[in-house]
């Protein structure tokens, strides 16, 4: 009986050591619920598709990207393949502006940085260009301006202006090509 009863308190022995063994290494190099939030993303997702609405129901944007990532702590989107299209409210009516480029990021609400062929096209007539190229742009969205430092092509239906620096202002539509500006005009 003495050697049952031995066996029974180092067996209860080895399982209360084992589980405090266990306790300690599940402890040890656990990450937070912050560097898990800093180090991996939200959510991904394929072939996303979202529209945003203004205060007033008004359609504002829509995209579309083959893959997306969400950091939540950074509020960053990543983006591949995006297509979106810029719904300008106007009194005459609603002026839509589709871009296209390889990549992109997003600080929801804030600014989109979008890199590799960059191109802007009106989807309405009587726009005042037929096509904006630029290998970066970047568009502040609470000031609703896009600059793009590098080289810049801003074609119309009877000119050509191409260079570099170009600030655009969305609100007052004026854009100003700082870096070695060249316009073709076609009478």
């Amino acid at each position: 009986m003495s050697v049952t009863s031995r066996s029974l308190i180092l067996s209860f022995i080895l399982i209360g050591c084992a589980f405090i063994l266990y306790r300690i290494s599940s402890n040890i190099d656990k990450p937070s619920n912050n560097d898990i939030l800093n180090e991996y993303p939200t959510f991904t997702a394929v072939n996303f598709d979202a529209d945003s609405f203004d205060k007033e129901g008004l359609l504002t944007y829509s995209f579309k990207a083959d893959d997306v990532i969400y950091y939540k702590k950074q509020d960053l989107l990543n983006f591949s393949n995006p297509l979106g299209i810029y719904y300008d409210h106007q009194k005459t009516g609603v002026e839509p502006w589709q871009i296209t480029a390889n990549d992109g990021s997003m600080i929801l609400n804030k600014e989109v940085e979008l890199d590799g062929n960059v191109v802007v096209v009106p989807l309405f007539t009587d726009a005042p260009i037929t096509e904006f190229t630029t290998g970066f742009m970047h568009f502040d969205m609470i000031k609703n301006v896009i600059t793009a430092p590098g080289k810049v092509n801003i074609k119309g239906t009877n000119f050509t202006n191409t260079g570099s620096n170009l600030v655009g202002n969305l609100t007052t539509k004026e854009c100003t090509i700082s870096g070695d500006p060249h316009a073709h005009y076609i009478p």
